[in-house]
């Protein structure tokens, strides 16, 4: 069994080329009992990494000389620094999916609240933490069954124990396989379709369409206006809060054949099947409205939200 996993006393390094993020993110951490490694430029950070193995990294993408993308993807071609967990520190949400695809874990925008940057920290910390503790213990399992057929009789009850643990964790995994598998076709914030599902159903739709003559297929496309300006006057998670709202009045609006995903951080998609234009056009004017019409109570503020979507002849299939 793996117990309670310490967030305490890990070795951060901290990579970018602003002397004030680093003396404020360095003095934070310091503060909050961690050791802290700095650097301003990519080969001493990859030279640091791979000399003291630091627990996590903190990187800025926008970096001299080398990016910070390109820093991710040598730290993970390199089997010392591989495993480390980076963070990227960003003022744009545009490089973020690049990001993802060089090995990072999480993002935090700049300027970044100090509270989130520590809860996230702590939080990735605690999964290296976790997932190292987890393969010493598979390690230790690996030996004992090794030997177990000379020490069976004495090994009975450690033996009985183990294949409990051994129990847990496959539970533990395929749980943790069902959550990843959910994650790659809904959106985690709202629980609808991501764009990868939106993008299946289309094309089937598509497919479909081939032996109909009687009705079609419509595909509207709906963008948040200034969604990311709501972001940044409350925060991310009054965002995300508006985004549930109001997929639940999209929902409301839709008829029950209807097909709604999440296609980016401020847009919806909505696959939907009309006899004509005219009549998709309608209920694309009736998302917007019910859009427009909502209202997110926060703060004593009412927080509301407009639409934008596309016309003519992209709306269909």
């Amino acid at each position: 069994m793996v117990g309670e996993v310490s967030t305490k006393n890990a070795v951060i390094l901290v990579v970018d080329d602003d002397p004030v993020v680093l003396a404020n993110v360095s003095s934070l951490l310091a503060k909050a009992g961690h050791k802290v490694l700095v650097a301003k430029d990519g080969e001493k950070a990859i030279q640091i990494a791979k000399d003291k193995h630091p627990d996590l990294i903190l990187l800025d993408i926008h970096m001299p000389s080398m990016s910070g993308i390109e820093i991710c993807n040598r730290l993970k071609s390199d089997e010392a620094s591989k495993l480390c967990p980076v963070i990227f520190l960003t003022g744009s949400d545009h490089e973020i999916q690049d990001g993802f695809n060089a090995g990072g874990v999480d993002y935090i925008l700049k300027p970044f609240r100090l509270d989130e940057l520590m809860a996230r920290v702590h939080t990735h910390i605690k999964i290296a933490r976790l997932m190292t503790s987890l393969e010493d213990f598979n390690i230790a399992l690996k030996s004992l069954n090794n030997t177990l057929e000379e020490k069976v009789k004495e090994r009975t009850q450690k033996l009985t124990s183990a294949n409990n643990s051994l129990r847990l964790e496959i539970e533990q995994r395929v749980q943790l396989q069902q959550k990843l598998d959910y994650l790659s076709h809904y959106d985690f914030v709202t629980h609808i379709y991501n764009r990868r599902s939106m993008m299946l159903e289309v094309r089937k739709a598509m497919q479909y369409q081939m032996g109909e003559n009687d009705s079609r297929h419509y595909f509207i496309y709906l963008d948040l206006d200034q969604f990311r300006v709501i972001n940044d006057s409350f925060n991310r998670s009054v965002g995300d809060r508006l985004m549930k709202e109001l997929t639940k009045v999209l929902q409301e609006t839709l008829d029950e054949d209807d097909v709604i995903a999440r296609m980016g951080g401020d847009e919806f998609g909505v696959l939907t099947r009309m006899p004509d234009i005219k009549v998709a056009l309608q209920k694309t004017f009736l998302l917007k409205q019910a859009v427009e019409a909502y209202r997110l109570e926060h703060s004593g503020e009412l927080i509301k939200a407009s639409a934008s979507y596309a016309g003519g002849n992209r709306q269909y299939l």
